[in-house]
């Protein structure tokens, strides 16, 4: 008997698609790659606002870098409105992507219309939850000859 894995909801995390990093994922559009894509050389945004969404990032996420049972995803609504906001303006091509996994924190009780904002669908990604967020379904699927029968959709994920 199979024993059934319970997964946390743990929180968001905002990837570009567009950006120099972006290139090399075609027909990809999982957990690998440009997460939280500011930083100071991004242009359209205020040093001010690079400062205010960088700062934010460093003291949130660096409570859970040393926690073995935490994941860096951001469950703080107002934070993410701000930061898709900036990418907006920054005019970055982004994703949310919503990460569960068995680590216990952070837990996430968001409701996506909180967001306001319309979303689709795109798939399920498997990934490490570590700080590079490496996947699983991009790096592995093909290079493994038991994994070749398994078929990923238009985005490259499950």
């Amino acid at each position: 008997m199979i024993n059934a894995v319970n997964y946390n909801p743990n929180g968001f995390i905002i990837k570009r698609i567009d950006g120099d990093d972006a290139k090399k994922y075609k027909n990809y559009h999982g957990i690998d790659g440009d997460s939280w894509p500011i930083d100071k050389y991004t242009k359209g945004l205020s040093i001010n606002d690079i400062n205010i969404l960088s700062n934010y990032l460093d003291e949130y996420f660096m409570k859970f870098y040393y926690n073995k049972d935490a994941v860096g995803a951001c469950c703080d609504i107002k934070f993410l409105n701000s930061y898709i906001d900036a990418c907006i303006k920054a005019d970055f091509n982004i994703e949310l992507l919503f990460c569960e996994t068995k680590k216990s924190t952070p837990i996430c009780t968001i409701n996506p219309e909180a967001f306001n904002r319309n979303f689709i669908f795109i798939g399920f990604d498997y990934g490490y939850p570590e700080d590079d967020y490496y996947s699983c379904v991009y790096n592995d699927v093909n290079r493994f000859s038991e994994m070749a029968k398994l078929k990923l959709n238009k985005y490259g994920l499950f």
